[in-house]
C-alpha cells in the first residue's frame, strides 16, 4: 500500500523529470520563540536568502541563509544581546544546507509530508538536523512550512541575561520558517537567453 501511495506522489506532484532553481518570495518569514524568567520572548525576520535546485520537483539542493542582524524582538537591548550570544561578529548568518528529503506516504488536501534532513550552522557550530515539513504546490511555486525544537547550548551559545543576570533566557528555543519560494524551469531561462 505504501509503494502504491508513494507511486501516486510521483505521478501526481513529481509529473516530470525537468529541473528547475529555486528563489525567495515576498511572505518568507521566519520566528524565533523562547523564555526567559521575566516572559516568553519572540525574534522574527523576514529578510532570508533561498537558493537551490529541483529534479523532477523534488529539491537536490537547498540553502538558506538568515541574516543574524536581521532577527528582531522588538526590544533593541535583547536584540544586543542575542546577536552577542550568537557571535554574529564572528557568524554574521545563520545557514542551513539540505542533505535529505523524502516524500512521506501521507498527504491531506494539497499538503504534501516530506522528511529534511540537513545540516544547521549557528555561531561558527555545524549540527546535523531532521525535521518534517509540509509542502504545498503550486504551479510555479512552493510553499514549505516547519519548526523545530533546540538547544542553544548544542551550537556553544550561551542563552543571553540581561540586568545583571537576573534576567535569564531559557536554553531551548523554537524555530518556526514559512518558506515561500518562487520555481523557475531551467529550460525557460535557457531559451531566453537564446533569444536573446
Amino acid at each position: 500500500m505504501r509503494a502504491l501511495w508513494l507511486m501516486f506522489l510521483t505521478v501526481a506532484v513529481l509529473p516530470t523529470a525537468s529541473a528547475s532553481t529555486l528563489s525567495t518570495m515576498p511572505g518568507t518569514t521566519l520566528r524565533l520563540e523562547g523564555t526567559s524568567t521575566l516572559h516568553p520572548f519572540s525574534f522574527n525576520s523576514t529578510d532570508i536568502e533561498v537558493s537551490g535546485d529541483l529534479v523532477g520537483r523534488r529539491p537536490t539542493r537547498l540553502l538558506v541563509d538568515i541574516p543574524i542582524a536581521q532577527l528582531h524582538s522588538g526590544e533593541s537591548g535583547m536584540d544586543k544581546n542575542m546577536r552577542k550570544a550568537l557571535k554574529a561578529d564572528q557568524a554574521p548568518e545563520i545557514r542551513f544546507e539540505l542533505t535529505g528529503f523524502d516524500f512521506d506516504s501521507t498527504r491531506t488536501d494539497s499538503i504534501v509530508k516530506a522528511s529534511v534532513s540537513g545540516r544547521l550552522s549557528i555561531a561558527g557550530v555545524t549540527k546535523a538536523i531532521s525535521l518534517d515539513a509540509d509542502c504545498r504546490y503550486g504551479s510555479d511555486s512552493i510553499r514549505a512550512t516547519a519548526q523545530k525544537e533546540l538547544l542553544m547550548t548544542d551550537f556553544g551559545v550561551k542563552p543571553p541575561t540581561m540586568m545583571m543576570g537576573t534576567i535569564r533566557t531559557g536554553d531551548k528555543v523554537t524555530v518556526r520558517f514559512d518558506l515561500r519560494l518562487m520555481e523557475k524551469s531551467d529550460t525557460a531561462s535557457a531559451e531566453k537567453g537564446g533569444n536573446q
